[in-house]
């Protein structure tokens, strides 16, 4: 997830500034301290498994079920 979400590098969700520190890590993901406004983030920030209890991998499979289960029209 980590370079899909950052591929122009890694900068701050809340004050777009790339000035940030590593600042440990948050279950499986690293998390950043932004020197700008001395707030933490990680790669879920600002997503929509920021606040989720449940794991990407199942968010992920999950989706993945749920597309391939999908009929196709037009076929």
């Amino acid at each position: 997830m980590t370079q899909i979400r950052w591929r122009d590098g890694v900068y701050c969700p809340r004050c777009p500034t790339e000035s940030r520190i590593r600042y440990g890590s948050y279950r499986m993901f690293q998390r950043y301290l932004c020197k700008n406004c001395d707030r933490t983030f990680n790669d879920q920030t600002g997503t929509i498994f920021e606040h989720s209890a449940v794991d990407l991998r199942k968010w992920f499979l999950a989706l993945y079920t749920y597309i391939r289960s999908t009929p196709v029209f037009g076929s």
